[in-house]
């Protein structure tokens, strides 16, 4: 695939990659299912929905950097982390998606979110046999730029795995937060979210 989108929804795209790359998944995991965003689509296979601060009605609360699974326990992993400590400015979008500073084991500063991604993406190929889709976004975080993408794919052949696509998305210009703090740094020129696939090598 190795594209860029520029129109349609997340959902689209983890259909599309599944479509190319995964027709025959049996059994897939949501590590940060949230509210099932990724799922707006008719599949045809054993969804595992897991968000450690998901609502309620969420089948596991593991937390994404060590589940209780076994090694390769699901065929598929997706994981979908917070791209930021201070979350986007969307009403309700830091709880839902663990991004909310005042939550326990929320990321507080960029290390953090770092920290996180690489270590939840170690889990997703640890308990996946045959595939992890990890998406991210570069961001800027007190004036700075900060390299997520680098991060997902060092941690992806840190675990043995070898990205086999990536698929870039970019829907329209989002603010970062520290813009209109008076940041350094005042526009990110349109940077896409990233979704990097991968196989075990």
């Amino acid at each position: 695939m190795n594209a860029l989108r520029t129109s349609g929804t997340s959902a689209e795209i983890i259909r599309d990659i599944f479509a190319l790359h995964f027709p025959e998944a049996r059994e897939v995991v949501d590590l940060t299912y949230g509210k099932g965003t990724f799922w707006k689509w008719p599949i045809d296979f054993v969804l595992i929905p897991n968000d450690k601060f998901a609502s309620p009605d969420c089948e596991f609360r593991e937390d994404f950097t060590a589940t209780c699974w076994p090694c390769d326990e699901f065929h598929i992993a997706v994981f979908d982390p917070p791209f930021t400590a201070n979350g986007p400015s969307k009403e309700g979008h830091q709880k839902r998606y663990g991004a909310d500073r005042s939550q326990d084991g929320a990321p507080q500063n960029i290390s953090d979110v770092h920290r996180l991604l690489r270590l939840g993406t170690l889990e997703a190929c640890r308990i996946a046999s045959e595939g992890v889709i990890v998406k991210t976004q570069d961001v800027i975080e007190s004036g700075k730029y900060h390299d997520s993408e680098g991060v997902a794919r060092d941690a992806l052949r840190e675990a043995g795995w070898r990205i086999i696509d990536t698929v870039r998305f970019l829907k329209g210009r989002r603010p970062q937060p520290d813009a209109a703090r008076g940041s350094r740094i005042q526009h990110f020129r349109n940077r896409p979210s990233v979704f990097l696939i991968a196989r075990p090598a």
